[in-house]
């Protein structure tokens, strides 16, 4: 018979259920305090049946006893007997509530004095322990049923999520949640607060402190920015570009057969274009397993297995130097279209046995989209369209009017041309004349060229406004010394030195900057100007929208859940007898995780996480992104002079401490 020992020195405690008969045949000694663990369980204390730890450490480790010490190691022969006394005696203290005397009783009658610290575990005793585990996986598992019905019946009730929290009558109060002490009643209608706390989609979130009193300089994005596209915008680029593929470099016309997928491609993932696959990776440049893509299907296991081996010796792990050699980084929300139009041509041509190299398909794609933008055809089809394709905004209107009444500079930094912006911050902002969105910026700079701006060394071309036939505005160079940057004037091109040279504005971290892209709008001006930036990732209602749904609660409730039995299981594993539950349990474990993560998107899951870790793309939105939020107008409740605070980041060392002192 294969015999164990387990030296009790546990850094987490174990529940009675758990630790019920392994601590009758354990030598503990009396620094240990384990008789007053569960002196602490009978008298309610703890009152919780399932596997918690306590805030008493105890450290555990597991060990396998040497032939040497097994002679000096006394077995527990009759273990049903003493947990029987175990629990008469524990009953007969419940109504004490001096702690000390009980652990004194329960530790000189109970727990016999062992020349060893070790213990040794028959068989029987293993399959208890097997057996005392699956119990508690039954009781969690229970424990999710009844969770979820609680937060449905509080569904049903009269209240619902939105009402339940706070509901501030002055808008500038939004950000208070849950705290009124000190608070004037009349501010507020305080409602009950549920199990499940909604977040408001329209919240900003802060990644570093930013005091917005000290904020006078504010810049803004056009694209994504200040206008918001609608949803048919991109399906309507996506058959631009095929078709473009067809006319000007003769694809075979079997691809404008293709139907755009809104829901496959998300903001954030990589395409490898030597190996011809999609996938997301994390912040530790790990590539997500269940998100590996050929064409627009998911790889097999086999195949991820046979790609790990082929490119990344074996393993998910990835380099930069790889992701800068062989890969595209779809970051903004232009690529969506793209990335599906790759997707499904190569799909098309692995059904049809065409022969191709994925890398020049990608060119020709990239070449294409490039194309749509520099030639104007994608702008006019949209300046065609306003209704169609841009939303109004009034309330985006009104928010810069308040900045300029509040003394503070404004200026707009875009790639975009400029009849192209005039057209549609006309209808964004329902204007008549161009004159008088005009007004609100001190300076106007349009075809930036973007990021090179930042470091280039172009200079500024300066243009006077005139109008068509039709009234349209166009713009006509001026010629001559540009000796400063006027409000309401438009300018082309240039450069951030000549730009601070010619408006005399000290660019450092009094300034604000808003864009949509992470690598053309926030990365140049954050980490070599130290600007202030603020991303606008329209992504996040539909995330906060998940985040606010019952499922995903219950899911990520027991996604918490049976990754914790997995570490517990796991220390108490070196005796043999939890190999088949730990495996069972990682495999529920990881479709714990992919059924949480088809919440967000079916292909690839949440932009910002990757099971436990942020994604690559949600890296750098904390790198390059002070704040972040889903629309620009989501500043307004905002008062000028607020500060934003981020939430404190543990680190795994400082949770226990942090959390639970």
């Amino acid at each position: 018979m294969e015999k164990f020992g387990l030296m009790q020195s546990s850094k987490k405690i174990f529940s009675n259920s758990t630790f019920k008969y392994v601590n009758k045949c354990n030598n503990v000694s009396t620094t240990y305090q384990t008789v007053k663990y569960y002196s602490l369980i009978k008298n309610k204390i703890i009152t919780n049946n399932t596997l918690e730890t306590s805030n008493k450490l105890l450290p555990s480790v597991v060990h396998i006893v040497s032939p040497k010490s097994l002679s000096k190691t006394k077995i527990c022969t009759n273990l049903q007997t003493q947990l029987n006394e175990f629990k008469k005696s524990t009953i007969s203290t419940q109504s004490n509530p001096n702690l000390s005397q009980i652990k004194e009783k329960t530790s000189s009658s109970l727990l016999p004095t062992l020349s060893s610290s070790s213990v040794i575990l028959t068989n029987e005793e293993k399959q208890i322990l097997v057996k005392k585990f699956e119990e508690e996986y039954e009781k969690r598992k229970q424990s999710i049923f009844e969770y979820r019905s609680q937060l449905e019946k509080m569904k049903r009730n009269k209240n619902s999520l939105q009402s339940e929290l706070y509901q501030f009558k002055n808008p500038n109060l939004n950000f208070i949640h849950n705290d009124s002490k000190g608070i004037p009643p009349e501010l507020f209608q305080q409602k009950r607060l549920s199990y499940m706390k909604y977040i408001a989609p329209s919240t900003v979130f802060a990644n570093n402190e930013v005091n917005m009193n000290k904020i006078d300089t504010y810049g803004f994005d056009y694209d994504y920015t200040l206008a918001q596209y609608s949803k048919v915008l991109a399906p309507h680029l996506y058959k631009m570009i095929l078709s473009n593929l067809v006319k000007k470099i003769h694809y075979p016309s079997i691809i404008l057969d293709c139907k755009f997928n809104p829901k496959f491609a998300v903001r954030g993932i990589h395409y490898d274009f030597n190996a011809c696959l999609f996938f997301k990776l994390s912040s530790t440049f790990q590539i997500d397993r269940t998100s590996i893509h050929r064409g627009n299907k998911m790889l097999s296991q086999k195949e991820v297995q046979e790609y790990f081996n082929n490119y990344h010796h074996g393993g998910s792990h990835v380099t930069q130097k790889y992701l800068d050699d062989n890969t595209y980084h779809l970051v903004d929300l232009f690529s969506i279209p793209e990335l599906c139009a790759i997707a499904d041509i190569i799909q098309v041509f692995i059904d049809n046995n065409i022969k191709f190299n994925s890398k020049v398909i990608y060119q020709d794609i990239r070449t294409v989209t490039s194309g749509l933008h520099m030639s104007g055809e994608l702008h006019r089809r949209i300046t065609d369209n306003l209704n169609i394709y841009l939303e109004k905004n009034p309330i985006l209107f009104n928010y810069l009017k308040k900045l300029k009444r509040n003394n503070k500079k404004l200026f707009l930094l875009t790639n975009s041309p400029y009849p192209f912006v005039n057209k549609g911050l006309n209808y964004i902002f329902q204007t008549n004349d161009s004159e008088e969105w005009r007004s609100l910026f001190d300076a106007i700079i349009v075809q930036s060229r973007k990021p090179s701006w930042y470091h280039s060394r172009e200079p500024f071309q300066k243009f006077r406004l005139e109008k068509d036939e039709k009234g349209d505005e166009y713009c006509v160079p001026v010629f001559g010394e540009i000796k400063s940057i006027e409000p309401g004037v438009v300018y082309s091109g240039g450069n951030i030195k000549d730009f601070c040279r010619l408006t005399g504005w000290q660019m450092n971290n009094n300034v604000l900057y808003f864009g949509d892209h992470l690598y053309s709008d926030l990365a140049g001006p954050s980490e070599e100007y130290g600007w202030r930036t603020g991303a606008i990732i329209r992504e996040l209602t539909n995330e906060i929208g998940v985040h606010n749904n019952i499922e995903y609660h219950c899911k990520l409730k027991w996604s918490f859940q049976i990754e914790e039995l997995v570490r517990l299981a796991q220390r108490l594993n070196r005796i043999g007898c939890l190999d088949e539950l730990i495996s069972k349990w990682k495999k529920e474990r990881t479709e714990a995780r992919y059924q949480l993560s088809i919440l967000f998107n079916k292909e690839f899951g949440s932009i910002f996480k990757v099971h436990y870790s942020s994604t690559f793309f949600g890296q750098k939105i904390k790198r390059y992104a002070d704040l972040y939020t889903s629309r620009l107008e989501n500043f307004e409740p905002y008062s000028l002079d607020y500060v934003f605070n981020p939430i404190w980041y543990y680190l795994p060392n400082e949770i226990q401490s942090a959390l639970f002192p």
